[in-house]
């Protein structure tokens, strides 16, 4: 993995606020990062592995298995700036969701929270599941519901096909001064169908950048509106129950600001 040092980060970012690279990871490596501590591992039972890309298995990457039932959690955690925390501006990222068992909720979520409650103190939050039951229904778990792509609760996609699916997506993140208005955060993302054994599966994940071909464009208020922390402390991704996921690769960038605490 690739991180910028506090020093180097705000010389790159410059007067002008312009962006500063925290983090790029090729999760291929991931045990390095982990030994290094650039990467920490909590929660329930998991297992981590690595690929390095074939027809067979599929493209590089780290496969994260979880199992339990839908209260079993498994974080990866990456500390921003050592947990001193960062304004992040722009976060990319390639995952391939593998397999979300209905029975146990399964559910993948990639995101940023500004301290160790990343559930309640989340300001970005993407995630894939299947709709959830309204109170008072008790149909019970239906494998035949598709999964959904969510932004910080909000439906982005209500079907993004089949999986294994590989999620492309760039979020900007808009820390909006009281004078400028809420804080917002747009998402650009691309879904495309995997046949793991198929040709060309084993192709490498690729960072998208922009409203690139076959992309589309949300956007969201913050996680947490009403918490006007200035700094982002960790970035996270979540297993909940059952689940086989890939992350493949990463970019985390930051904006420079003196004037924030």
């Amino acid at each position: 993995p690739t991180e910028e040092s506090e020093g180097d980060a705000a010389d790159d970012a410059g007067a002008d606020g312009a962006e500063a690279l925290l983090l790029e990871q090729d999760f291929v490596d991931l045990a390095e990062a982990l030994e290094s501590g650039v990467w920490q591992v909590d929660g329930d039972d998991q297992d981590l592995y690595a690929c390095e890309g074939s027809v067979d298995e599929g493209p590089p990457g780290a496969v994260v298995v979880t199992s339990g039932r839908c209260d079993a959690c498994a974080y990866l955690i990456h500390p921003l700036r050592g947990s001193r925390g960062a304004q992040v501006s722009r976060l990319r990222a390639t995952i391939l969701c593998e397999s979300l068992d209905a029975d146990s909720s399964g559910s993948f979520t990639i995101g940023l929270s500004y301290n160790e409650d990343m559930e309640e103190s989340s300001l970005l939050s993407i995630t894939l599941r299947r709709e959830r039951e309204l109170p008072g229904e008790d149909s019970g778990p239906d494998p035949s519901k598709p999964v959904e792509l969510h932004l910080n609760g909000t439906t982005v996609s209500q079907n993004v096909g089949r999986l294994p699916v590989r999620l492309e997506f760039e979020a900007e993140l808009r820390w909006a001064t009281s004078e400028e208005g809420k804080r917002r955060v747009t998402l650009r993302h691309r879904l495309t169908p995997v046949t793991i054994g198929a040709p060309g599966c084993e192709e490498p994940g690729v960072l998208l950048e922009g409203l690139a071909e076959g992309a589309s464009e949300c956007s969201a208020d913050f996680y947490t509106p009403g918490v006007q922390l200035g700094l982002a402390q960790l970035l996270y991704m979540r297993c909940t129950g059952t689940v086989k996921a890939r992350p493949m690769r990463l970019r985390c960038d930051a904006v420079e600001s003196e004037t924030v605490e």
